[in-house]
């Protein structure tokens, strides 16, 4: 059952040896259990320990969460946590070989595998609804080390007379726990059921999306948390020179559009924006890679440097204005392919952030992404946000989605892509694409001077 059931490796562990039981053992007296996609090398008795998914096995703290889980929950219980555990056997198909190689000592790691205690305990408590706190006492953890975790729209407490004073706030308004910028803007936007997403291009750019499970990237390439609604899970890939690489662009080559934006009212990016529409898709071969600050998303790689390719003397400002658009566009489309991978696939995408006024900008998200795109109502939508979850911890509304039904919209001009287009901007995301691995080890090499 352990075998079959897609649990992290390291609470099957614990399971396995609080249970003592011996998964697949071979001559060396060593067990090995082999999930899908996911190895775990254990020792039995006093053998060098190997890796279990970045913690040493042989860690206290590990041993400490075996000894738990055996002592409190699978003697009492052990045939229903083996019913649960079969259960989700039979729902993912998640079938083990013992058939994979043993990896060599360099695959293993060595002082960069730290314990990840942390990790194993809450993935314990919520694996066996084990309170959180006992674990912390039996793992000599200090409780007052730790402060009190609320969910985002639950009351954390009340405006006191002194803060009343001091803010002009009426004394008793509930203070609830509110939300990170992006999983607030998410709330803000009306994200907040599964099958629905967003892209927010403010300095750094987001491809968000929530789901009813937690879902993880092995390679580390997007963030997985809590949601801002009770029990459910949101994932998010970031770029990291979005709006940044166009603020870069204006405060260093744009003097006469901001002269002109000056004199006659207008917003500048609207002025470099109409520019950027008088140039074709593709730039006329002139890609921009957003790496200003590194790379999150899907590069993980702090080396990594933008680039324009394939200047030419036919190209112009507005050509380069463009590419940059486009350029962010794709590094967001690679977000998205990464949440395809992991069996997100949103049906619709909201727009939100500074980048979301710029017409073309919105143009070229749904076209690149093949998806119908509309904007939020609100300009602020991480403001809106904890409004909405403030809302429900003061019990005006009973849920997060009753209160974001009530609460928000978007505006009425979505767009529709068209295939032609789409098919013209993935011919030229494929060379962006390809231009990543041709320049990551001069990347490394510059770094290094």
């Amino acid at each position: 059952g352990l075998m079959k059931a897609n649990i992290p490796s390291r609470i099957a562990f614990a399971v396995a040896s609080a249970m003592e039981s011996r998964i697949i053992l071979d001559t060396q007296g060593a067990e090995k259990l082999v999930g899908k996609g996911d190895m775990l090398y254990a020792p039995i008795g006093n053998g060098k320990p190997k890796r279990v998914q970045g913690c040493f096995v042989s860690d206290p703290e590990v041993e400490a969460v075996a000894s738990y889980v055996k002592a409190n929950f699978v003697t009492n219980y052990d045939q229903e946590v083996m019913e649960e555990i079969e259960r989700k056997a039979v729902q993912t198909g998640n079938k083990a070989t013992a058939s994979d190689p043993e990896p060599n000592a360099d695959e293993l790691g060595g002082d960069e595998m730290l314990p990840a205690a942390v990790d194993v305990i809450l993935e314990t408590a919520k694996q066996f609804d084990i309170p959180v706190l006992d674990l912390c006492e039996k793992l000599g953890i200090d409780l007052s080390l730790l402060a009190k975790v609320y969910e985002s729209p639950e009351a954390t407490g009340y405006v006191t007379k002194e803060a009343s004073e001091k803010t002009g706030i009426p004394e008793g308004v509930v203070v609830a726990g509110g939300a990170g910028d992006n999983a607030a803007a998410a709330i803000g936007a009306g994200v907040c059921e599964t099958g629905k997403a967003f892209t927010t291009i403010g300095t750094s750019g987001v491809v968000f999306a929530q789901t009813d499970t937690a879902s993880y990237d092995k390679q580390g390439r997007v963030h997985t948390f809590c949601c801002a609604v009770p029990g459910k899970w949101h994932v998010m890939g970031v770029t990291q020179g979005a709006g940044l690489s166009m603020q870069w662009f204006k405060n260093n080559f744009c003097d006469t559009e901001v002269s002109l934006a000056n004199e006659s009212g207008k917003d500048v990016y609207m002025i470099t924006d109409s520019m950027a529409a008088e140039i074709p898709v593709g730039c006329d071969k002139l890609l921009y890679l957003p790496y200003l600050m590194g790379e999150r998303t899907p590069h993980l790689d702090p080396d990594c440097r933008g680039v324009f390719f394939g200047i030419s003397a036919m190209h112009s400002k507005a050509h380069f204005i463009r590419a940059i658009l486009e350029g962010v566009t794709y590094s967001l489309y690679d977000c998205l392919l990464v949440l395809k991978e992991m069996n997100i696939s949103p049906e619709t995408m909201l727009l939100c952030g500074g980048g979301a006024k710029s017409k073309l900008w919105k143009n070229m998200i749904c076209n690149t992404f093949a998806l119908p795109v509309a904007t939020s109502r609100s300009s602020e939508a991480p403001a809106l946000g904890v409004a909405v979850l403030a809302a429900v911890g003061a019990g005006v509304y009973n849920s997060v989605p009753e209160a974001c039904r009530v609460m928000t919209s978007v505006n009425s001009d979505s767009l529709m892509p068209e295939a032609d287009i789409t098919a013209e901007y993935r011919r030229y995301h494929s060379v962006y694409s390809s231009l990543y691995k041709s320049l990551k080890s001069d990347y490394k090499t510059l770094a290094s001077l």
